[in-house]
């Protein structure tokens, strides 16, 4: 009987559950549904009511806070501002307000704010207004004088915000280099893009200062010198790096033509562009210098070689190579300070395309610098599996090559500071958030490409371009200054051939010689007229370098002359019988032989000969 009842219960209790299920399940089921019609209506029915509150919201609030976010200065090395922030306001309007305003002082107030007076007509604002937006920018950061006659037409529903804007003192000064931010605080360009994390407020502890290596002083003689040099030769574009060689730290980096970064929008991007790191053109016979290197470290090559120049036509292939100067024989000094492309042809090839590859990449060709800023390119060295006779032949003198005027002058740098190469270097410290200079160490010297003797034999050799050689233009009284002139052809771009109007003109060099402090590179791109680098670029090397000799008083040194060993002198009887038989002997040999460029031997006295 008792388990009777207990069966009853149980079945009585079955129902009761069943029930409770189904009740839960409707309302699940029911919750569901009505979350399903809210979503329906907030995506779909009230979506541009959302929409617009969610815009108002980045207006009101985003907006205004990164106009008074602070952004940290730049400093040149000496501590002279370049970059600053400054308190400025910037206009908005309460269309709710302003909907009820005269039209009259509306259109005064769009005058002048200088904004189209359509913008913020009723009819504008009307819609503005439908569509929810309770606040808008008119102009951001105007001028003062703007807010002075806003403020006397007491307009309701146009008020001021105060925000930061960028100001650059020195306007043109360094603008390539140091960028510009644009209207949310962030930068666009040069230092300010590269260290805009640092410079942000963005940054948890607050934004720092930038120490750079730029010396203002240095920058505008530099600058100055430039601009009329590519003035006077109506040139397309030009460049010129100051670079110190023991740290290679930037004293300056100047580009023509120049732009106003306080104004930059107003400029076209070839004129905001930094060519010292963007544009990469083929060198010419500055590109000598390094093939210079190559041959003295190799040990085959020495300074009085002497090396047979075809008086000015050699012959590679279907492809002749020319001197612009009919030369007979010349010693591989004369070759460089004379810049005979012959010669270095057969210099080139002597060597060989493995040697001679392995030392332009060696020399960081080919290879960003490492500099902190942005836009650097690359430049091309051809891979050496392409390289044929002809390549080696051309790029001993810099041609098939593409280079940036930073790599020269980093290369150059490498070989005046005793062959050990260094990244360049433009941030030299910072002011961190609580006002502590912190001082970089300059970078160490990543690799040794050239022994000791190498580069002070290569410096000698770089004396006589200035002494006699084609760079004499560049030569200062009491210094001595290594160097060497390039007057590159450029490709037409119609034509795709190499243009005998179209050229770029260049001279490197650095001084004092045997102790070197200051490297200078100068191109001119495409002067009109005159176009030998040692009248176009060598003067403004002098110029510049005169006002750093003046500025930082580097103390004058003697000069000492270069001991000539030309093979011509030898022929002219100026050095004895002896080298008049070796000058007479091999014009005799060589003006029977043929044409392989890679054909030596040794002449009597026991120098080299590189004959073709």
């Amino acid at each position: 009987m008792a388990a009777q009842r207990k069966r009853d219960r149980g079945t009585s209790k079955s129902p009761n559950i069943k029930m409770r299920i189904v009740f839960l399940q409707a309302a699940f089921g029911l919750a569901i549904l009505l979350m399903a019609v809210r979503l329906y209506q907030i995506q779909i029915n009230q979506h541009d009511f959302y929409a617009q509150k969610v815009l108002r919201r980045r207006k009101l609030e985003p907006a205004a806070a990164k106009g008074c976010r602070r952004r940290g200065s730049i400093y040149d090395c000496r501590g002279r501002e370049l970059a600053v922030s400054i308190r400025v306001n910037s206009a908005f309007a309460e269309p709710a307000r302003l909907y009820g305003e005269e039209p009259g002082k509306v259109r005064q107030a769009c005058m002048v704010l200088q904004v189209d007076p359509e913008f913020l007509s009723p009819i504008a604002l009307k819609q503005k207004l439908d569509a929810g937006q309770d606040f808008i920018w008119i102009r951001r950061k105007i001028l003062p004088k703007m807010v002075e006659q806003l403020q006397e037409l007491n307009i309701s529903g146009i008020g001021f915000r105060e925000e930061t804007q960028r100001y650059y003192p020195a306007r043109e000064l360094c603008a390539q280099v140091l960028g510009f931010i644009g209207v949310d605080n962030h930068g666009l360009e040069g230092v300010e893009l590269y260290y805009d994390h640092l410079l942000s407020e963005e940054k948890k502890s607050g934004p720092c200062s930038l120490i750079l290596t730029i010396d203002k002083v240095i920058q505008y003689q530099t600058e100055k010198e430039l601009l009329a040099a590519c003035t006077a030769t109506q040139a397309r574009a030009g460049t010129a790096i100051v670079m110190e060689v023991k740290t290679g730290k930037i004293l300056a980096m100047a580009n023509w033509p120049q732009f106003n970064p306080n104004s930059f929008s107003k400029y076209p991007a070839s004129f905001r562009r930094n060519r010292c790191l963007t544009d990469a053109f083929e060198p010419g016979s500055i590109f000598k210098i390094f093939l210079a290197a190559c041959a003295l470290e190799s040990g085959k090559i020495t300074p009085n070689d002497l090396i047979y120049c075809e008086n000015g036509l050699f012959q590679i292939g279907r492809r002749t190579i020319r001197d612009s100067h009919r030369h007979g024989w010349l010693t591989f000094s004369e070759v460089i300070k004379m810049s005979s492309n012959i010669g270095s042809a057969k210099v080139g090839l002597s060597l060989g395309k493995e040697r001679l590859y392995n030392t332009l990449k060696e020399l960081g060709f080919g290879s960003r610098t490492g500099i902190r800023l942005p836009g650097e390119a690359k430049g091309i060295i051809p891979p050496i599996e392409k390289w044929t006779e002809l390549t080696t032949a051309n790029i001993s003198f810099g041609q098939g090559v593409l280079v940036t005027p930073l790599q020269i002058i980093t290369a150059v740098c490498c070989l005046a500071n005793d062959g050990w190469w260094r990244e360049p270097k433009i941030l030299d410290g910072l002011i961190n958030e609580r006002g502590e200079v912190v001082e970089l160490p300059d970078p160490a010297p990543i690799r040794e490409v050239a022994s000791l003797a190498t580069c002070r034999a290569l410096t000698r050799m770089l004396e006589g371009v200035v002494i006699d050689g084609t760079g004499q233009a560049a030569d200062i009284a009491g210094y001595r200054v290594a160097g060497k002139t390039g007057t590159a052809q450029k490709v037409d771009p119609l034509t795709r051939r190499y243009s005998q109007e179209l050229f770029c003109s260049s001279f490197i060099g650095f001084f004092p010689a045997q102790a070197a402090q200051i490297a200078i590179l100068v191109t001119i791109d495409e002067p009109k007229g005159e176009h030998l680098a040692g009248i176009v670029a060598a003067p403004v090397f002098r110029k510049i370098a005169q006002s750093i000799i003046n500025y930082l008083n580097i103390p004058p040194v003697q000069k000492q002359l270069q001991p000539q060993d030309s093979i011509l002198r030898l022929a002219e009887g100026k050095e004895g019988a002896g080298g008049e038989t070796v000058a007479d002997g091999a014009r005799e040999a060589v003006g029977k032989g043929g044409s392989s460029a890679s054909s030596s031997g040794i002449a009597a006295g026991g120098k080299k000969e590189i004959r073709g």
